[in-house]
């Protein structure tokens, strides 16, 4: 049995009514009545024998007309042409067998020949005009109607015929707006707009045709599954890339299965059908670009073929140039020739996906994990819509989904990729997510479940202080590292360089001044660091050895203040009686202990309880002292003004 749609018409038979109409068209637009092909008299005058031979084989042959046995009918039609060659009204009758067998061109001839023997005979023009229709070329079945009003106002005889030519011409008017509507629309991507024009006028030309009433929710067009027979070839084609352009793969895929069975070298279903499995990609390059070159091998003129094939094989270009580059491990050359493909590529389909996927891989190993989420979300979003059509309409694509389809390797690839490159931006929370999709898909890998558990670690290590952020370390900074990094930032924010800053911006140093702090007393210890590193909570304040405060190691405050000293020296404070109050006790608001600042000469303020010693010799701060005289001395210089309060813990 025949597909649905290239099935044969239905007989044109109505019950009850004398008239024989096409199935292809509406009753009350594209008639012809069968009683005159039963009843017109032959005008053949070539002997007293013949006449009535031709008689008899026009009215076999409309018996069999009647009993929709077109083949049968065109045989007799055509004998009895044999012997009544001058009679336009067998050529008419045998134009329309040859429209029901939709043997358009032979129809088409037969008119022209009815129309040359009788330029006054209308229905040749109105059979005429349909076939033309029928193989969708619009211009010329208006060209036809507009010959037969031409030939009615000639003659007034005619003008019965006329209700009839101007309702075929307001049929085709319609069509034809209905088609600038749809190449409007397609030449904008407005795809689904498109469709719906051209469905329009497939409706418009027959309204006959039944809609498929178990549509899919989610299909666009509104002619899946219905028999389209009788609609011309090159509008099924049209629709059939208008629905690959909505990617209604499926009704495409089933319309272009029939016509090339039927018509194997019809060369433009075979070149919807290589785009079909380009944008698919579930075929081989080879294969598509020999489905173009066959196409031009039997259609040269097929702009369309040639130029899909040129665009092909650029592609294929472009991605073995990254994939080799890749391989070699040149990245930017990889990344070069994805996103030429990129640029090339014209369809959206799976094989974008593939190339975006490569492309946020290449861009991972140029350390661009930005640009890399971007590439990997742009992908999958590709993906689910060639997995899941149902999702274009809001059905949400679970992980138990992905885990099943067609391509959860390449969903599991991605959902990877963006969980790392989400890690490296150190949005945590969300890598959890696609690690925890990932695991579905691929359900006890032992590198998806390290994963999860380091990114568990991570949002939790997120919550606390990050010292390494801090101090503006890699997690892997060797204890020199912190070292410096430490000395740089304490001398930046130290409470005695904020000489000139606002109340709020010596207080935002101070807070930074004790984080710092609190930084380097952990990361400056190798058993408090792996505790920290391993998602231990360690606070800085409070781990640093007995000392209170910001906790600042022995050691590490020495250095950073001896370099503060020779700073200060080098600018002018070294025996010019400038002197330098520091007010450090055990107890002073940066908590450094009694002995920290001792060896630099920095005696206990009133208020301090630490003991004062002597200034360190050689330190430049022993001629001309400034400070306030210790009990005992005297002095007129008044006191310093009091050090900053020390910051809550």
């Amino acid at each position: 049995m025949m597909a649905a749609e290239e099935q044969g018409p239905m007989p044109a038979m109505t019950a009850g009514c004398p008239a024989t109409t096409f199935h292809d068209f509406p009753p009350n637009e594209f008639s012809m009545p069968s009683d005159e092909a039963a009843t017109t008299t032959t005008t053949a005058t070539l002997g007293d024998d013949t006449p009535s031979l031709s008689e008899r084989l026009r009215a076999e042959a409309n018996d069999l007309y009647k009993q929709a046995n077109y083949g049968g009918a065109a045989e007799l039609y055509s004998r009895a042409i044999e012997f009544d060659s001058a009679n336009p009204t067998l050529y008419a009758n045998r134009a329309a067998a040859n429209i029901m067998l939709k043997h358009w061109d032979d129809a088409i001839q037969d008119c022209r020949d009815a129309t040359k023997l009788d330029p006054d005979l209308i229905k040749a023009y109105l059979r005429a005009s349909k076939c033309y229709l029928y193989l969708g070329n619009i211009n010329e079945a208006t060209h036809q109607l507009e010959l037969a009003k031409s030939s009615i106002q000639s003659n007034p005889t005619l003008h019965d015929n006329s209700v009839a030519v101007e309702r075929d011409l307001s049929v085709i008017s319609r069509v034809s707006q209905l088609f600038a509507d749809y190449q409007a629309k397609r030449k904008a991507k407005d795809y689904k707009g498109a469709l719906q024009q051209l469905e329009v006028a497939i409706l418009t030309t027959d309204p006959s045709i039944k809609m498929n009433s178990k549509t899919t929710s989610t299909s666009i067009s509104r002619l899946t599954g219905a028999d389209l027979s009788g609609v011309p070839l090159a509008w099924r084609l049209l629709r059939t890339d208008a629905l690959v352009d909505c990617r209604e793969f499926d009704e495409a895929g089933r319309i272009i299965q029939v016509v090339t069975t039927a018509q194997p070298r019809n060369a433009q279903a075979i070149t919807i059908r290589a785009r079909l499995l380009f944008i698919l990609d579930n075929h081989q390059a080879s294969i598509i670009i020999q489905l173009l070159q066959n196409a031009l091998a039997y259609d040269p003129e097929n702009k369309p073929a040639r130029e899909f094939l040129k665009q092909v094989k650029a592609l294929e270009v472009a991605k073995r140039e990254g994939n080799e580059a890749f391989q070699q491990q040149k990245w930017q050359d990889a990344l070069n020739a994805y996103t030429r493909w990129l640029e090339l590529d014209q369809e959206e389909g799976v094989g974008r996906a593939k190339i975006l996927s490569n492309r946020a891989t290449t861009y991972s190993k140029l350390g661009k994990p930005g640009e890399a989420l971007k590439d990997a979300s742009k992908s999958m979003e590709i993906l689910e819509l060639y997995s899941f059509p149902a999702s274009a309409s809001g059905v949400i694509t679970t992980p138990q989904d992905l885990a099943i389809c067609f391509h959860a390797p390449l969903f599991l690839k991605l959902y990877l990729r963006r969980a790392d490159s989400l890690t490296k931006l150190e949005k945590y929370e969300e890598a959890l997510r696609d690690y925890t999709v990932a695991d579905t898909i691929k359900p006890n890998d032992h590198e998806i479940m390290h994963a999860i558990r380091n990114a568990q670690s991570a949002i939790k290590a997120a919550k606390r202080k990050d010292y390494y952020k801090i101090l503006g370390l890699e997690r892997n900074a060797s204890e020199s590292d912190v070292k410096k990094a430490y000395r740089t930032l304490a001398l930046k924010f130290h409470p005695d360089k904020q000489a000139g800053l606002s109340d709020e911006e010596k207080e935002e140093a101070n807070a930074k001044f004790k984080l710092i702090s609190e930084a380097h007393s952990v990361l400056s210890d190798a058993k408090k660091r792996d505790l920290y590193d391993r998602g231990v909570d360690i606070d800085g304040a409070s781990a640093s050895d007995g000392q209170s405060g910001y906790g600042a190691p022995s050691g590490g405050m020495d250095d950073v203040l001896r370099m503060f000293m020779q700073q200060q020296a080098a600018q002018g404070f070294g025996g010019g009686g400038h002197g330098f109050e520091f007010g450090m006790g055990g107890n002073g608001p940066f908590g450094m202990g009694s002995g920290t600042y001792a060896q630099y000469g920095g005696g206990a303020r009133p208020h301090s309880h630490g003991p004062r010693y002597p200034p360190r010799p050689g330190s430049g701060f022993t001629g001309g002292s400034q400070y306030p005289p210790r009990p005992g001395q005297s002095g007129s210089q008044p006191p310093p003004p009091p050090p900053p309060p020390r910051p809550p813990r």
